[in-house]
């Protein structure tokens, strides 16, 4: 068969075409059922690729330089996390500020007392 056409192709698609030529024939598919495979594959990376991209924030960042490190060096989870609400939010995120407000201590700790409970309970 002439893969002179896959020459020009991504070396990993000349790989696969020809692994799939040396397959034994009677365990291959239909080839309706190959192209729908084919279609519902390149549906989705065109869906993906249409989709908007995310863009990160180009300003400087107005946190202090470690901020993270100082959560990252907590000794359990419930007081990185107390940490991380106490850090300031960075100041071209005004989105997080509902959330950010929702977030305090006092339910912070009931929450986590809640899960360890749970947690407790099924184990």
């Amino acid at each position: 068969m002439d893969l002179s056409w896959a020459d020009t192709s991504l070396p990993d698609i000349k790989t696969l075409v020809k692994q799939l030529l040396h397959i034994d024939p009677s365990h291959r598919g239909t080839i309706t059922a190959a192209m729908l495979e084919l279609q519902k594959v390149l549906d989705t990376v065109i869906r993906v690729a249409e989709s908007p991209q995310p863009t990160l924030s180009i300003t400087p960042c107005s946190l202090s330089p470690g901020w993270l490190d100082t959560v990252n060096a907590q000794s359990s989870l419930l007081e990185a996390l107390l940490c991380l609400i106490g850090c300031p939010l960075p100041a071209d995120r005004e989105d997080l500020r509902v959330h950010h407000a929702d977030l305090n201590e006092p339910r912070l700790r009931a929450w986590y007392q809640y899960a360890a409970d749970t947690i407790t309970k099924f184990f």
